[in-house]
């Protein structure tokens, strides 16, 4: 059991450092642009992709995936992907990873076997090179109907052709469904500002309710937690209290946004709950990106380098390079939830303070089903939802491995106590014991039923990887936002670094040596290894027992779980989770990899790829037919997003010399826990800057939240959960500066690292109180060719020919990584969000007033969370409406 939990604890952790890297990576691209990504989707499909790679390649993308700790990235990532596609039942969520691999690279036979199970579509054999437009359309389909037709033509003409190799598309779209409901009558038009002298109208949200509410004092910055129904997703916003820059006023939080301050800013027990009235636009937002450049500033560059790629893992090709990595985002943010009341179990703060997100902040959608013990939060272990009834493998293996005697049974319940009125769960040998307990921990009688048995110990298995997968996603987003930041300072940003992290892994199974060795560094793997035991810290795990009635066509831990610090399972796991959210939550992950027709895959690659993450790897003829190619991978990230990501490759981004086009795909959709009402929406303006502004539809509400502060940077952070809370939108909206040097998002995202994220949003700085929240409404796209960003990150290889080992993958030679294209889409409303995505400060309590406003009326950032593992799904920017 400590070696799982070290699993997925590692993937947490790397995870969420991956979605810091995509982050500020997109933001160093645009500085007003707004920014929206998925990390999980994304991190999903590279996983599988790292899952093909050996050597340099893969040490590549495990850094870049901050895999380097994860010990079982396939397992972690199935785990996550099996809990989040669980909460399609609760919201409007895909996710779409998918890594289609040209059947000419010939995919061995054990590596296709080995993906079945972690990731059971992600993998494709497609014909690129042979019939590259037929290709195209046909992936171009597919992705629309997983999405439900929200992204049609994710791939354009030019996105493949008869030379693409392997090509990952990742989507993700998603539609909030709040646990509580913005009033329709409270919605009005309000000024949104998206800078310090402009605005613009926007139909403005307003909710007043009882909210989880944190502020990063440094930044002066508040964080509110809005639940999503059932609350089992939450938005978390991070709001600034001003603009203080010429841009945004992010720059400052964006500076400060690194991994382990995204973790600590975040963390519930940096919260408290308390009465806020928020102020939330409405708004859709989307994100469209190729990640190759991305991924290659990121250092993930073996993978794009027929000469330095390995993807020998899949098939014995030489040079096989990934041909693109796209990765597209749709969020949609509205009024519409539950009925707004009361959730019991709360500390309740018996005054208000406002939220009002009426210029640019930063959000983030949380998974909110587990908390990490050591942080004191366990609702996960008394829910007793039908969400993991029917899943069987799990219960086996940790049945298994849970102690046996009475005494340490009990030493092992006493871990899983609820802090508030909860219930306290042992283990025996046949049944789960439920004992109630009030504030003081009074038992209140036993009740023995083993229907709960099945909905206790998956979420474990969530509880574990928690920081293993979180931490690597972050640091990779945070790396990759500021990257893309660059060159859109002023723009909106969106993207899905899980998707990309993902996507990068699925690659990273069929590299080897440098090539693998440089992903993990990308994803940032190495540095999530050792925070995952139950006990001591030196604590050594019992090798993992194999489910009962396993095929023995069915490959092994040990036969996908390749050599290297990449670990493939958790990355299964977390696919898993995010794709078992509940009835609330539509959420579709989807990997496929596009090869050059004429390259065998090793057949453990497409067992491994199909295993981890699902991947159908595809033949098409990048060479004689690529357009027909770029449409069949449109066509299939188009379904896998419901129709949001509709042209993932535009015409010419694949040409007819690629091999490799890697795709993954996420779609997300979901209601707010409490819905913005449409009727008070209303416009207002939104400060684009300090002296430009627009009219905006501005969300309101009014109710419980969780509201943060970033005091360095006078930021806000709130939180917003989705239905059942698993996935949040948290919200960093920057103030003013004091100086007015820079402005409040820029000292946001100077400080955002993992360690200060999480620290924003614990529940030490986040508390749940009455908060008024103004939230603009909005629609994010944005379309990211992550090739550069990549082999700037440190992924260099994969794009090499003379580098590239992509020995895992295919006995070629010459098959690099072509293309790494990443799209988002993410539109927010009074409903809830509609996403989809192909492919240290300080924290000081203060004393709140009565209603907290979250006015979120000019530039910020948000990220949705998956809660259960704090892994960031999607990241990011909206400067303007």
């Amino acid at each position: 059991m400590a070696k799982i939990r070290m699993t997925m604890d590692a993937l947490q952790l790397a995870n969420t450092a991956f979605a810091v890297d995509m982050f500020k990576k997109l933001c160093e691209k645009d500085k007003t642009a707004n920014i929206i990504f998925s990390p999980l989707c994304t991190s999903t499909s590279l996983a599988l992709a790292y899952k093909a790679t050996k050597g340099d390649t893969a040490e590549q993308m495990k850094q870049v995936l901050h895999l380097q700790d994860v010990k079982d990235v396939s397992f972690g990532f199935q785990t996550i992907t099996s809990d989040v596609s669980k909460l399609s039942s609760f919201f409007a969520l895909k996710m779409v990873k998918r890594l289609f691999v040209d059947k000419s690279l010939n995919p061995t036979t054990d590596f296709v076997n080995s993906t079945k199970r972690p990731f059971p579509s992600e993998l494709e054999l497609v014909e690129f090179k042979e019939k590259t437009e037929e290709t195209r359309e046909k992936i171009n389909k597919s992705l629309s109907e997983l999405t439900d037709g929200k992204m049609e033509n994710v791939l354009n003409e030019d996105s493949v052709s008869d030379q693409t190799q392997i090509l990952l598309v990742n989507a993700a779209y998603f539609v909030t469904n709040w646990m509580k409901k913005f009033p329709e009558a409270e919605i009005k038009e309000c000024p949104f500002k998206v800078n310090k002298t402009e605005t613009k109208p926007v139909q403005m949200m307003n909710l007043e309710a009882t909210f989880c509410l944190g502020y990063v004092k440094d930044l002066n910055v508040a964080i509110l937690e809005l639940p999503c129904l059932n609350k089992h997703i939450s938005m978390l916003i991070l709001l600034p209290k001003e603009i203080e820059d010429e841009t945004t006023g992010l720059e400052k939080l964006e500076k400060a946004l690194t991994p382990e301050t995204l973790l600590q800013w975040t963390n519930p027990s940096m919260m408290a709950n308390t009465k806020v009235n928020v102020f939330l636009p409405k708004f859709s937002v989307e994100g469209d990106y190729d990640l190759k450049p991305l991924l290659e500033s990121l250092g993930m560059t073996n993978i794009f380098n027929e000469s330095a790629s390995d993807f020998s893992e899949m098939c014995e090709t030489k040079g096989v390079v990934v041909s693109k990595i796209i990765h597209k985002v749709s969020l949609e943010v509205n009024e519409q939830g539950g009925d707004s009341r009361e959730v019991p179990g709360y500390r309740i703060l018996q005054h208000k303070d406002e939220f009002k997100a009426d210029h640019p902040f930063i959000f983030l959608f949380r998974h909110n089903k587990t908390r990490n013990p050591k942080r004191g939060n366990v609702s996960m272990w008394y829910d007793s939802s039908p969400l993991y009834l029917d899943t069987l493998w799990w219960p086996r293996v940790l049945y298994q491995t849970l102690p046996a005697s009475t005494e340490e049974v009990n030493m092992f319940c006493s871990i899983a106590t609820t802090v508030q009125a909860g219930i306290r769960i042992c283990i025996c040998e046949t049944a789960a014991t439920l004992r109630p307990t009030d504030a003081r921990g009074k038992n209140h009688g036993d009740t023995s039923c083993t229907k709960y048995f099945h909905s206790f110990v998956l979420p474990l298995s969530s509880l574990f990887m928690m920081d293993s997968i979180s931490r690597p996603v972050t640091e990779f987003c945070l790396d990759l936002y500021k990257k893309l930041n660059r060159s859109a300072e002023d723009t909106n940003i969106v993207f899905s670094p899980m998707s990309i992290s993902v996507a990068l892994a699925l690659i990273h199974l069929g590299a080897k040596n440098n090539t693998a060795a440089q992903i993990e560094k990308v994803l940032h793997v190495r540095k999530a290894a050792g925070r995952m035991s139950l006990g001591s810290d030196h604590e050594s795990a019992a090798p993992e027992a194999e489910p009962e009635g396993s095929l023995e066509s069915q490959p092994s831990f040990s036969q996908c779980n390749k050599e290297g610090d990449l670990n493939h399972k958790v990355f299964q796991e977390l696919l898993l989770q995010l794709q078992n959210l509940g009835e609330n939550y539509v959420l579709t992950l989807a990997n496929n990899l596009f090869i050059q027709q004429g390259f065998e895959l090793q057949q453990q690659f497409l067992m491994c790829s199909k295993e981890l993450y699902g991947a159908m790897l595809q033949t098409v003829n990048f060479h004689g037919a690529v357009e027909a190619a770029r449409r069949k991978i449109n066509a299939w990230v188009e379904s896998e997003t419901q129709g949001k990501i509709k042209e993932l490759f535009a015409p010419g981004v694949i040409d007819g010399h690629a091999l490799l086009v890697l795709v993954n795909v996420i779609y997300f959709k979901a209601s707010w826990e409490h819905k913005f009402e449409e009727e008070k929406t209303v416009q207002r303006d939104f400060k684009l800057n300090q002296n430009r502004k627009k009219p905006v539809q501005m969300m309101y509400q009014k109710g419980k939240f969780k509201l943060g502060y970033i005091e360095e940077v006078g930021a806000q952070i709130l939180e917003l959960p989705y239905a059942q809370k698993s996935l949040s939108m948290i919200i960093l909206l920057p103030g003013d500066a004091a100086d007015g040097s820079v402005s409040g998002l820029e000292q946001i995202e100077s400080t955002i690292t993992h360690e200060n994220l999480m620290l924003w949003t614990s529940s030490e700085n986040m508390f749940e109180t009455t908060v008024e929240v103004y939230l603009p409404r909005f629609k994010l796209e944005g379309t990211f060719n992550l090739n550069e960003v990549l082999q700037e990150m440190g992924m260099t290889d994969i794009f090499t020919e003379s580098k590239v080992d992509l020995s895992a993958m295919t006995f070629a030679k010459s098959l690099v990584l072509s293309n790494v294209v990443h799209k988002a889409y993410v539109e927010v409303n009074e409903e809830g969000t509609v996403a989809a995505a192909g492919t240290g400060a300080s924290i000081v309590r203060r004393s709140l007033p009565l209603t907290e406003v979250f006015m979120a009326n000019h530039p910020f950032l948000f990220f949705i969370r998956h809660n259960p593992t704090s892994t960031i799904i999607f990241f990011g920017k909206l400067c303007s409406p």
